[in-house]
Order: C-alpha cells, then structure tokens, then sequence
C-alpha cells in the first residue's frame, strides 16, 4: 500500500509577520475545535480518504451556506461558488463558502462562476490568511454524483489553476438535506478521488 500523502499549504504570502502568525493559530484552533461540536444542528461534517492524512471538515457556516442554494424546485437553478479556509496536520477545514453571484452563468443543470469576481474573492480571503480550496456547486438530484461535464470542468480547473494547495476540492450540495447530500471530491493533476463520509 503507498504511504498516505499530506495535503500542503505551498509557500505563497498572505499576510506578514506577527499578524499573518496569529491569524493563522485562530485559525488553527477554529479548525481544531470543530471536532469538538456535538449538537446536529451545529455539527461540522467530517470526510475521509485512505490516501490522505487529513480528515475534511466542513464547518457549519460554510454547510449552512451550500444547505440555502439546494435545489428543491423545478425552477430552481445550479448555484456554486469557491470555498476557502485553512489546513493544518491534521485536517482540511473549509471554512467559508461564497457565491453564486449576479453574474454567474446558471440553468438548472450547469453552473460557471464569472472568473473576474471569483479571482477578486480568492485574492480578499487571501489577505485574510485564508486558502482558496475548491468550487461548490448544486445538483438537483437527492444524493449528487459528480456528472462527466462536472469531472470535464474539474479536470480543466486543475490543469489551470495556479494555486496554494496540492489539491482542490469539488464539493456538490443535492437536495437532500443532511450529510448524504453531500459529495466531495478531490483532485491533484489528472486524480480525481471521492471521499467517503466519517461515520
């Protein structure tokens, strides 16, 4: 079996000196006391893979975020957005999602961010010492599967991306709400992996 691999910060600046050190321990501390929320309606949701040494957590601000754009009319059109947040030792913790905005491409199966905006909101979480860690969007079935033209755009995201990250995540809210109506994937180059939910 390899041996599991870390997802790295890379060495990209964010903030400087003292300021970016303490902003980047609270958020540490955030990321590390989210294990201890125990409430449903306030739990983080925690995902796993056999190839990585972190757990992934989405924290409740950003789960509650994705939870609002389900799609649960026939009307109702694919949301998204980008997710940002923090990565230690231990865990990948998204911490804020954002989107979808005025300008953004919707139907009711197909999603794209306006590029201009999305880069402006990457480079303002940046001087927050926040990471850019993927792309969010909405499916309208129960429990999401990634489709061949989400795995295609995916795909494309990594090739082009220039990013802080070794990985990006791809996160798809369904219409079911709750934890089976969410799908994460990861990619790195050409491998795309799915997690599976920690039970």
């Amino acid at each position: 079996m390899p041996p599991r691999v870390a997802w790295r910060p890379g060495s990209g600046h964010f903030a400087g000196g003292d300021a970016f050190r303490r902003l980047r321990y609270e958020h540490d501390r955030a990321c590390d006391s989210l294990a201890s929320i125990k409430t449903p309606a306030t739990a983080q949701l925690v995902f796993k893979h056999d190839d990585f040494a972190q757990e992934l957590l989405i924290a409740p601000a950003a789960r509650s975020h994705l939870a609002r754009h389900r799609q649960c009319f026939r009307w109702s059109k694919e949301a998204g957005g980008q997710l940002f947040g923090v990565v230690s030792d231990k865990a990948v913790c998204i911490l804020e999602a954002n989107g979808p905005g005025p300008r953004d491409e919707r139907t009711r199966v197909s999603f794209r961010s306006d590029p201009v905006v999305a880069q402006r909101n990457i480079d303002l979480r940046a001087d927050r010492g926040m990471l850019y860690l993927g792309e969010w969007h909405t499916h309208p079935e129960a429990q999401p599967v990634a489709s061949a033209m989400d795995i295609d755009a995916f795909s494309r995201l990594l090739r082009q991306s220039e990013v802080r990250v070794s990985s990006l995540l791809l996160v798809i809210q369904g219409t079911e709400n709750g934890p089976p109506g969410i799908t994460v994937y990861s990619g790195q180059a050409a491998d795309i992996k799915k997690w599976a939910l920690k039970i």
